[in-house]
């Protein structure tokens, strides 16, 4: 964040004497709804009212050569010599405390009901109209410009599969998994046999309907969290790896196994204090190593199950470790490839779903974040089964396209990674479309992702599902 609207913010807030959370939801979030027209040519600005729902959302100057870029401005004006409008010229946030106006350093200047900002200037934008003028006082580039709250209901959608014969939500289906794993984890410290029954029951009947997987797959991206945070965080790393081990050729039975040992992979965040794994605030170094114990404890819980399946205590024991030598807890470099997969989509899920300490980062945050690492931590191959299994814009990604519009990925092409399936959400102009329609982008290719958007209210405002 620019360092002048973090310090305007902080001011606010001593102001209001307000402890607000970044992970504070915003039950009425306010919207920008923007009009404008050019004096000088007549030319309308925007064809009609636009309504802007994700933010960050800038306003910048036309190229003459298009770039395809997701820093690219979201409004882009054509002006001519002398330029009035900069190439990115304002940027329009959100925060707990309302909408933002910052002028991105423009060459000639961001007027706001006739006060001019100063470069780099952050005002809070009052709920109300207000006149927005860009470039300088005298230029025809002119917005009217009102804050309000937003009006549009979320877009709850559930899905159904047929599954034995029955058609059956998906939501429940994820539901009773979820409740299934949270009684085989307690199940496990007074029968381990029955639980371990139980995980192997689980994971045959899921492999058995594999056809159901991706659509589970989709539940488990929401970055919600369950009361039982641990058997949440362990059903979708045990469903990540079920949709990536697919994809590699690992045979059947190790498959099986290599599934059991995710829903175990955590068991030992059970013997860490409460308070610790529910705090709210930054761990300490003190509680941050009350949580790394939890691989050697979960090893200690599991290692007697090393003869019946060998990965559960090896993964519970070694999820943690990189092959840099930065894991732990022994800081070893050589893990077995299995171990890895699930370490990978262990971090993944971890990253892209609530924390009490954190908020999530979007899927393609995610990928991005494990791809910038290269081979610092995950070995090269392992990470192109992972792009090849999740895409760049994994599913459950909020994505903008070239033409504007919204929508979320709702399917990937393995071979495909930068073109998935978008289920269209919003029109060019911020509308909500009366009808959802799905584009193909393997199939389109004049269309193409701009922009992945990583407002998180946004997100889930608008595309919550329904888990309860």
């Amino acid at each position: 964040m620019d360092k002048s609207l973090s310090e305007a913010m902080e001011k606010l807030k001593r102001e209001v004497g307000s402890e607000l959370s970044a992970r504070d939801k915003l039950e009425n979030p306010p919207v920008v709804v923007l009009s404008g027209q050019s004096v000088q040519t007549r030319k309308l600005l925007l064809d009609r009212e636009m309504v802007i729902r994700h933010f960050p959302f800038s306003i910048g100057r036309r190229r003459t050569i298009p770039m395809i870029s997701r820093m690219e401005p979201e409004i882009l004006i054509e002006d001519v010599p002398p330029f009035r409008i900069s190439r990115k010229h304002v940027t329009l946030r959100r925060d707990e405390l309302g909408i933002w106006l910052m002028d991105e350093k423009s060459a000639k200047g961001t007027v706001l009901d006739g006060k001019r900002l100063k470069a780099s200037e952050a005002v809070l934008v009052e709920p109300g109209a207000h006149e927005l003028i860009l470039g300088g006082y005298t230029s025809p580039y002119a917005f009217s410009l009102r804050v309000v709250e937003d009006v549009v209901a979320g877009l709850t959608r559930d899905e159904k599969i047929s599954l034995e014969g029955k058609d059956v939500s998906v939501s429940l289906l994820y539901l009773h998994l979820y409740d299934f794993t949270r009684k085989l984890l307690k199940v496990f410290f007074q029968d381990t046999s029955a639980s371990v029954a139980m995980a192997q029951d689980m994971t045959d009947y899921i492999m058995k309907n594999d056809f159901c997987i991706d659509a589970l797959y989709y539940y488990s991206a929401a970055p919600t969290i369950a009361d039982d945070l641990i058997a949440h965080h362990s059903l979708n790393v045990f469903l990540y790896t079920l949709r990536l081990s697919s994809m590699v050729g690992i045979p059947v039975e190790t498959r099986r196994a290599l599934a059991v040992a995710a829903l175990y992979h955590d068991l030992g965040m059970y013997d860490v204090p409460a308070e610790v794994v529910g705090k709210r605030d930054t761990l300490n170094e003190k509680e941050f190593e009350i949580i790394k114990s939890h691989s050697v404890t979960g090893w200690k819980r599991t290692s007697h199950l090393a003869k019946e399946n060998p990965l559960i205590p090896a993964v519970a024991y070694e999820h943690h470790e990189r092959i840099d030598g930065s894991g732990y807890p022994r800081s070893i470099k050589d893990l077995s490839p299995y171990v890895e997969l699930v370490a990978m989509v262990d971090f993944f899920e971890a990253i892209t779903h609530y924390r009490p300490q954190r908020g999530p980062i979007t899927p393609h945050e995610g990928v991005r974040k494990i791809l910038n690492m290269k081979e610092a931590i995950f070995r090269i191959e392992n990470l192109k089964t992972f792009i090849k299994g999740f895409s760049l814009y994994p599913v459950y990604s909020v994505v903008r396209l070239n033409t504007g519009e919204v929508g979320q990925v709702v399917d990937v092409h393995p071979d495909q990674p930068l073109r998935p399936v978008v289920r269209l959400h919003f029109d060019s102009f911020g509308e909500a479309l009366k009808e959802t329609r799905e584009v193909d982008l393997a199939s389109n290719p004049n269309l193409y992702v701009r922009q992945d958007i990583s407002d998180r209210v946004f997100i889930d405002r608008y595309f919550p599902l329904p888990l309860g």
